[in-house]
């Protein structure tokens, strides 16, 4: 054993505290995944996102030490033995050249050699044959001695030497079981023996049964305590070799730091053995998860090769070459990649750069190179090793195939998918020539076809690939490890694109078991399961699971130094569209910001994916209100997609679609459709448009068109891209449900309100089904399904949509935004319609303290908010501070010019009817006059606006005492509303009731009642007859019929208003108290005067 585990020409001697001397020798297996462990381990990278560099272990054959136990052979010059060895008969033949005749020893022929006449000499007895007698079945008569199982170690030894370790491994068993006959197992020659056993069946893949035989030989050393030794130190190295190789790598580590005590103890540390420990050391710690442990054993690998003067050797080359993987895989790719110049410089110097340990270097920097972001280098390293690979005879073998799988890799990040799988078809085809299919890179390579598949966008082939690659991982045990985790975490990806939502969660449930299982969460590879994770809750409405599993993501990330990469760059990139989701555009724009330097530094933003970034910028820039940047940001993503021939895709659609957006935003409607017209095109030509991605291509323009009020082309849109979805089996999705809402929307434009709760009703039930409610969409909708029902005359549930959806901004924390202000502003309106006066208020005062903090107080907005503080606060009977608020509305409109508007003019009414109500009238009749003037200006005054605002100048006419000038007013307001379908609501009910009490002063009794009866008749049907008005509409009625002569009709009305009264306890204010003495007035007094009762309505203008 000399000072490095292989290569040594001679043995060392031990001796234990019982004189006992140990010969400890090492079979040298022909194995490269051995040679590799036991010299310098080839560190694996499985931690990577996607395991897209997988490295393997490169051959390594050293020299072979000679076996201590051989007799030595005779020294004649005159026989020169040569390398070739046949097992024959027991005897162990070489073939010999002799300079003189000898005996044959079966046929006792003399041989004399000449005339190329084989002679053969057995090593063990040194007997002499000719070539017909060594085909002899005979048994060598050394084997029959008591030396016998050490001689056949020996044999074993060579046959392993020869490659025939099948041959080797039964000659280990011919010499255990003679020795179990003898009783001699339990000795150190027994350990020895039990250790070769375990060589042999490492290098067989039998990690197994090795680790059985490596303990078997620990428990004799340790029995005959010679543990303490070279040769058990070594022992107990094979042991924490096959542990790794068998993903015990914390059962490796424990054993490598046994194996350290025992050669410090020896003194023997300070050697290349010990380096070569450290290494395997790094290995372990590396696979298990602990990067920075492994880097600081390679480190003092490094300082122990440096006191040795063994670094500029190829075994520190392949050390320094571990160190650069490590590295890369800790995120330090300038450090990996000097870590492996310096080891390339090593193996020039050494002359063997062009070996296999040269073929495995560069492929490593070909490796680091391509996840620094250059591809084009990687290539060309690649091809440098390809040369290599054909000088050493390397060709058509498993190593070619583990590179061309590199080579395809590397093509495939460079963006040329096709390219890449003709190298993975050339990789396979190699692998199914060797047989190798079944192994650990033959899963790798069949997983990574599946990959490229995946981004192009065939789910199916790439879950064909994984299911085969997963086939193999559990043929050879190895499903159970990282590299399985990795390809389930793949498998998952494909079932969440291809839409099956539940088996990827369950997928990624299962990969992320393994990952905890196997101490391997801390991998790139686990942050990208964690993105995609991510993804599956975004897809189901988890808001808060999306953030979760992402910041796993980016710790993992940030602690691998990995942030910079692509994989960083890709989860910025998520990161950001979760807070997009979460209504945090800002977060999210700074989220995508650093997923664009990350990508620009890496020089690959100019890529589709680089353009999907971009677009997602874009939209981010535009839920901010920054829509100029939008559209550079698009602009920008619409170049790179133009030059890498990717915008015939669902992606460069999406991107014309939102370009298309941002021009409908700024009001270009027009440039908006040609936008559409260019998306449409490209649908139709790659036979998409009948797909969800042409559905919400024609969902956009649906808007656009609403937009143009071009109402039945908007129509035909949305309706045809709701049969579309349907078709595709896709409209259970919160897509599905936002086509819905938009459906709904426009219905409700053309007055089909019944319609429009419908779509809204079932918009909502696929929001709850897909859990999707709690979120800004969802609330829209609550708002709008809220204006639907406020307009059939569901007051109450509209109330209780406003509040869930007011539940939802205050969940997301997006109740202090324009959008929660205008929902308190409706809720309030909502209040005071139910005469929660006081309700009403504190929800205005809320609304109001957002708007202020917005600075959006100035805008329309702020001024329709003011007109319903007003509102409420004259009806409250604070003329003072109605007037207050309309006058601080009024100055913000003549400021902003908004004054001649319709708005404008509700606001001048608003004005009249507070001027009124403080008996103002000269001045409410200006404001009034003004706000007509405006309306029929600006051609609005045949509205249901307009309607009111005729009663209302109605009403002040009639103040004055002009009651031909009010009975024109109330008699238009009827017209319009007749005109528009609102005379069968509450407002027409009160026009309605005025223009009776207006006839009633002229004297027109039955034309009074007529009026009165209709009012009556509208109020009943929806539901406003339960109110203060109209209880006094009842009162007026029973005046009315009792001036008539109709005293019964008087006493039911008197009652039922009276009742309203009691209900709405109401009884005690002025007007109930009319009521009850006109009641006592009708029971003294069947005939009394008609009392003219009527009262300036209100007009409060819903904000949306």
């Amino acid at each position: 054993f000399g000072s490095s585990h292989f290569g040594s020409s001679s043995a060392i001697k031990h001796t234990n505290k019982h004189g006992d001397v140990a010969v400890c020798t090492v079979a040298t297996m022909a194995c490269a995944a051995y040679c590799a462990r036991n010299d310098d381990e080839e560190f694996c990278d499985t931690s990577g996102s996607d395991a897209k560099f997988h490295e393997v272990q490169i051959p390594f054959v050293p020299a072979v030490p000679a076996s201590p136990q051989m007799p030595a052979l005779p020294k004649s010059p005159t026989v020169a033995f040569k390398a070739r060895q046949k097992n024959v008969s027991g005897h162990q033949f070489n073939t010999a050249v002799s300079g003189a005749p000898t005996w044959c020893h079966g046929c006792r022929r003399m041989l004399w050699g000449f005339g190329g006449e084989p002679i053969f000499q057995c090593t063990l007895c040194r007997s002499h044959s000719c070539a017909g007698c060594r085909e002899l079945d005979v048994t060598c008569p050394s084997l029959t001695a008591p030396e016998a199982p050490s001689l056949l170690n020996d044999v074993g030894s060579a046959k392993a030497q020869q490659g025939d370790v099948d041959g080797a491994l039964e000659a280990f068993a011919e010499a255990r079981r003679r020795r179990e006959s003898a009783g001699t197992l339990e000795t150190c020659d027994g350990a020895r023996l039990l250790k070769n056993t375990g060589l042999a069946k490492y290098s067989k893949g039998q990690y197994k049964e090795a680790l059985e035989a490596y303990e078997e030989a620990r428990r004799i050393h340790d029995k005959t305590e010679t543990l303490c030794t070279l040769g058990g130190a070594a022992l107990i190295r094979s042991i924490g070799i096959a542990k790794s190789d068998l993903g015990d790598f914390e059962g490796a580590v424990k054993a490598y730091a046994e194996a350290r005590q025992l050669y410090e103890t020896v003194g023997a540390f300070e050697s290349e053995a010990g380096a070569s420990l450290l290494n395997n050391l790094g290995f372990a710690k590396a696979e298990h998860g602990d990067v920075e442990g492994a880097l600081r054993a390679y480190s003092e690998a490094r300082e122990l090769r440096d006191r040795t003067k063994s670094l500029r050797t190829p075994s520190g080359a392949r050390l320094l070459k571990n160190m650069g993987v490590a590295a890369r895989v800790h995120g330090d790719l300038d450090g990996a990649l000097a870590h492996l110049a310096e080891a390339r410089r090593i193996l020039e110097d050494t002359g063997t750069l062009r070996s296999t340990s040269g073929f495995g270097l560069l492929r490593s920097i070909g490796i680091t190179l391509a996840e620094s972001g250059n591809p084009a280098a990687a290539l060309d390293t690649f091809n440098e090793a390809l040369k290599i690979c054909s000088c050493t005879g390397a060709s058509e073998t498993h190593d070619h195939a583990n590179l061309l799988t590199s080579i395809g890799l590397a093509k495939h990040q460079h963006g040329n998918c096709a390219v890449a799988l003709e190298s993975f078809a050339e990789a396979h085809r190699i692998y199914e020539m060797n047989r190798s299919i079944d192994t650990l890179d033959g899963a790798i390579l069949l997983r990574s076809i599946g990959t490229v598949k995946l981004d192009c966008k065939n789910y199916k082939g790439a879950l064909v690939d994984f299911a085969n690659s997963r086939s193999i991982l559990t043929r050879i045990d190895a499903l159970q490890t990282a590299d399985g985790a990795g390809l389930l975490g793949c498998i998952g990806e494909a079932l969440l694109e291809s839409g099956d939502t539940k088996g990827a969660a369950k997928t990624f449930l299962e990969a992320l078991r393994i990952h905890q299982a196997t101490c391997s969460l801390k991998s790139a590879r686990a942050a990208r399961l964690f993105m995609n994770i991510g993804r599956s809750k975004r897809q189901s409405g988890d808001t808060d699971g999306v953030l979760e599993a992402l910041e796993h993501a980016y710790q993992i990330l940030a602690d691998l130094r990995q942030l910079s990469t692509v994989s960083g760059a890709q989860l910025l990139a998520n990161i950001g569209d979760a807070k997009g989701d979460r209504g945090d555009p800002a977060g999210a724009l700074e989220a995508f910001r650093r997923a664009r330097d990350a990508r620009e530094q890496l020089e690959c933003l100019q890529t589709p994916e680089g353009a999907s970034l971009l677009s997602s910028m874009g939209n981010a820039h535009g839920a901010c209100g920054e829509v100029d940047s939008a559209l550079q940001a698009y602009s920008y993503a619409l170049s790179i997609r133009e030059q890498t021939n990717s915008l015939d895709t669902p992606e460069g659609v999406n991107l014309l679609v939102s370009i298309g957006y941002a021009h409908r935003v700024r009001g270009n409607g027009e440039q908006a459709l040609l936008v559409y017209a260019q998306a449409r095109q490209i649908c139709e030509a790659t036979d998409t448009l009948y797909t969800p991605t042409g559905a919400g291509l024609l969902r956009n323009i649906g808007l656009v068109k609403r937009d143009q009020k071009d109402l039945d082309a908007a129509l035909d849109a949305f309706v045809e891209a709701h049969r579309i979805r349907e078709a595709a089996g896709c409209m259970e999705t919160p897509e599905g449900a936002s086509l819905l809402h938009n459906l709904g929307n426009m219905r409700s434009d053309l007055g089909d309100m019944g319609g429009a709760l419908l779509a809204y009703e079932v918009a909502q039930r696929i929001r709850e089904k897909t859990a999707t409610l709690e979120t800004h969409d969802g609330a829209g909708l609550l708002v709008n399904m809220a204006i639907a029902r406020g307009t059939k005359g569901d007051v109450n549930g509209k109330l209780q949509a406003y509040m869930e959806a007011q539940q939802i901004h205050e969940r997301l924390g997006t109740l202090k935004t324009s959008d929660g202000a205008r929902l308190l502003h409706n809720l309030g309106i909502t209040k005071s319609e139910l005469q929660d006066s006081v309700g009403a208020l504190d929800m205005f005062e809320q609304a109001m303290d957002i708007y202020a903090a917005l600075g959006f107080l100035s805008t329309d907005s702020g001024v329709s908010l003011l007109k319903s503080i007003g509102a409420v606060k004259n009806t409250c009977g604070d003329l003072e501070g109605a007037l207050a608020a309309f006058t601080r509305a009024l100055a913000i409109c003549e400021g902003s010019q908004a004054l001649r508007t319709p708005d404008g003019a509700n606001l001048l009414m608003n004005v009249g009817c507070a001027k009124s109500a403080k008996g103002d009238i000269d001045g409410a009749l200006d404001a009034l006059k003004e706000a007509c003037s405006i309306r029929t200006m600006t051609g609005s005054l045949a509205t249901p606006e307009g309607a009111v605002l005729l009663n209302n100048l109605g009403n002040v006419l009639c103040q004055l005492g002009e009651l031909e000038g009010a009975l024109q007013n109330y008699q238009e307001a009827s017209r319009i509303r007749e005109l528009t379908g609102t005379l069968q609501t509450p407002g027409g009910a009160l026009l309605l009731a005025n223009l009776g009490s207006a006839r009633g002063e002229c004297g027109d009794l039955s034309g009074q009642l007529e009026a009165y009866s209709d009012a009556r008749r509208i109020s009943e049907e929806t539901g406003a007859i339960e109110t203060p008005n109209g209880a006094d509409l009842l009162m007026n009625i029973g005046v009315v019929k009792g001036c008539l002569g109709d005293f019964e009709g008087q006493r039911e009305a008197y009652a039922a208003a009276h009742c309203i009264r009691e209900r709405t306890g109401t009884l005690k204010t002025p007007n109930g108290k009319l009521l009850l003495s006109q009641m006592k007035l009708a029971q003294e007094q069947p005939a009394t005067l008609v009392q003219r009762l009527f009262g300036a309505f209100t007009c409060i203008p819903q904000a949306v």
